[in-house]
C-alpha cells in the first residue's frame, strides 16, 4: 500500500484490522473511532482509495524487481566469513498480501530451495530439503540449528536480501 505512511509505536493488530476494512470496504465505511486511531498512530491515509492507485508506480516497482532476477546475493557478514553463502533471487510473488522473493541458497555447497517474506516487519523464511551427495535429505532450519553461529546469523543476511528487493 503506497499511500500509507507508517511511524513507529503504533498498534499493528487494531491498524491491521483497520486497513482490512478500508480495503474491503473504502475508506468512506470508517467510523469517527477509527479514523482517530489512525489519526493518533500517525498512519497517513487522506491519499489512499481503495479503487484507485497509480499503475505506473506498480509497473515501475515491478520492472526494478525483475531486473533483479537472477541477482545473486552474497553473504559478507563479519560472523559468517568462514561460510560461502549465497542467495540465488529468481522471482517473486505475492501470496496472501505479502511479496515473496523465491530462490536457491548455497551455503557451502548445500543447496537449498524456497523464499524469503515479512512477517510482521520480521523476515521469515521457507526453504526445503538440502540434497547431499550421500542421498541423504535435510530440512533447512535442522541444518542451520546444527551450527549456532550459522543460525544467530543467518537472518541478519535476510534482512539484507529482503532490503535490497
Amino acid at each position: 500500500m503506497k499511500h500509507i505512511k507508517l511511524f513507529e509505536n503504533w498498534n499493528e493488530d487494531k491498524i491491521d484490522q483497520i486497513l482490512d476494512k478500508i480495503n474491503l470496504h473504502g475508506i468512506e465505511s470508517l467510523t469517527d473511532e477509527e479514523k482517530r486511531i489512525l489519526s493518533n498512530d500517525n498512519i497517513e491515509i487522506s491519499n489512499f482509495n481503495n479503487n484507485e492507485y497509480d499503475e505506473e508506480d506498480d509497473e515501475e516497482e515491478d520492472d526494478d524487481i525483475e531486473s533483479l532476477e537472477g541477482e545473486e546475493f552474497i553473504c559478507d557478514l563479519p560472523n559468517l566469513k568462514n561460510y560461502d553463502i549465497r542467495f540465488n533471487y529468481e522471482f517473486s510473488d505475492i501470496v496472501n498480501d505479502k511479496p515473496h522473493y523465491y530462490g536457491s541458497l548455497n551455503i557451502n555447497d548445500n543447496i537449498f530451495f524456497g523464499y524469503l517474506y515479512l512477517e510482521y516487519n520480521t523476515v521469515s523464511w521457507v526453504f526445503e530439503y538440502e540434497y547431499s551427495e550421500d542421498d541423504e535429505y535435510k530440512e533447512f532450519n535442522e541444518y542451520i540449528e546444527e551450527d549456532p553461529l550459522l543460525y544467530n546469523n543467518i537472518e541478519i543476511f535476510f534482512n539484507e536480501i529482503i532490503s535490497s528487493l
